[in-house]
């Protein structure tokens, strides 16, 4: 089981809003509800989330987002900025 999502840890006061993407995950043969059985992966970034387009809700890098897994290993499907590109498309592998 992994759920993956947007983090803001690593911004600073400076311009621009660093971001980076993780992935948290739990083995099958663990206990799911117990919060030590998880484990994080960093798997992009940092990028700057405010080079995304602008909308009425603020920063949107698009609703492209996924997540399987091929066995042990999970294949995030996400999106960051870059400094030529508003919203590039990343597949990932991540074996924890």
């Amino acid at each position: 089981m992994a759920v993956t999502y947007y983090d803001f840890r690593s911004n600073t006061p400076d311009p621009g809003l660093l971001t980076d993407y993780w992935l948290i995950h739990c083995h099958a043969n663990q206990d799911c509800t117990d919060a030590s059985s998880w484990a994080e992966n960093h798997v992009a970034g940092p990028f700057d989330m405010d080079q995304a387009p602008q909308t009425a809700r603020g920063d949107f890098i698009g609703e492209w987002e996924g997540l399987t897994s091929s066995g042990t290993t999970f294949l995030p499907f996400f999106i960051q900025t870059t400094a030529t590109d508003m919203a590039n498309t990343y597949l990932a592998t991540v074996s924890p």
